[in-house]
């Protein structure tokens, strides 16, 4: 019966958690307007390629940070070592980079 206990305050535990996280930030139209300011060839399709490979390669890693948790100093310091233990490539590290500091720049606004 004690353990029963314990399994059930767990599964409490964890499902409180899943309901209470905040869903990373999927682009939309206003973000790519945003990125396109700050980059003449970015579009939606890619900020979504972007939002993609940082859900699928680096959260397949570690849990993930969301664009508010961490300041675009803080991720230019981060990022570099992950994307080369990720074996990202050069399109693929541009393109986590600019998802992440657009929808950075999305939060802040906020």
């Amino acid at each position: 019966m004690i353990n029963l206990k314990k399994y059930l305050l767990v599964l409490f535990g964890i499902a409180l958690l899943a309901c209470c996280s905040t869903p990373l930030l999927v682009p939309a139209d206003p973000d790519a307007f945003r990125a396109k300011a700050k980059w003449a060839d970015s579009d939606l399709e890619s900020l979504k390629k972007g939002y993609a490979i940082y859900t699928n390669k680096c959260g397949s890693c570690h849990d993930l940070k969301h664009p508010d948790k961490i300041s675009s100093a803080e991720w230019e310091n981060v990022f570099p070592p992950m994307a080369l233990k990720a074996h990202l490539t050069e399109q693929e590290k541009t393109l986590v980079y600019r998802y992440f500091v657009t929808m950075h720049d999305a939060v802040a606004k906020k």
